[in-house]
C-alpha cells in the first residue's frame, strides 16, 4: 500500500474481490492519470522486492532439481553397481537432464502481468 506495508497477507484476492466496487472507465482514467507517479513508485519497489526473493526462488529450485533428479542418478549409480545391464548412458542422463534443469532456472524470470489498483475512500 502507499504506506510500504504488504496486505497480502492480510486481504486475500477474493476478499478484496467482495469489498470493490467499479467505476467509470473515464474516472479510472482520470484517476489513474492524477496518482502515475505514485503507481510508477509502487511497481517498482514491487519489482525491487521480488528481484531480492528471485535468488531465494532460484536457490530452492535447484535443491529440489538435486533433491529428485541427482537422488535418481545416486539411486541408478548404486544400482549400477549390482546390476551391469544399466548402462553408464542411462546415468548420464540424468546428470544431462539435470544440468538443463538448472541453466533454464538460471535464466528463469519474474514478470508482473497485472496491477490491481484499489483505491479507498
Amino acid at each position: 500500500d502507499s504506506q510500504n506495508r504488504d496486505l497480502t497477507e492480510i486481504i486475500s484476492h477474493s476478499q478484496m474481490n467482495t469489498l470493490t466496487n467499479s467505476i467509470r472507465k473515464s474516472t479510472r482514467l482520470a484517476v489513474i492519470k492524477e496518482i502515475r507517479p505514485e503507481l510508477e513508485r509502487l511497481l517498482q519497489r514491487v519489482d525491487d522486492t521480488v528481484q531480492q526473493q528471485r535468488q531465494t526462488l532460484i536457490s530452492d529450485a535447484h535443491a529440489r532439481v538435486e533433491k529428485i533428479v541427482g537422488g535418481e542418478q545416486a539411486r541408478l549409480m548404486q544400482l549400477q553397481r549390482v546390476n551391469p545391464a544399466i548402462r553408464d548412458e542411462e546415468v548420464e542422463f540424468f546428470a544431462a537432464q539435470a544440468e538443463r534443469v538448472r541453466a533454464h532456472i538460471d535464466n528463469a524470470t519474474l514478470d508482473l502481468q497485472a496491477a490491481r489498483v484499489v483505491i479507498a475512500t
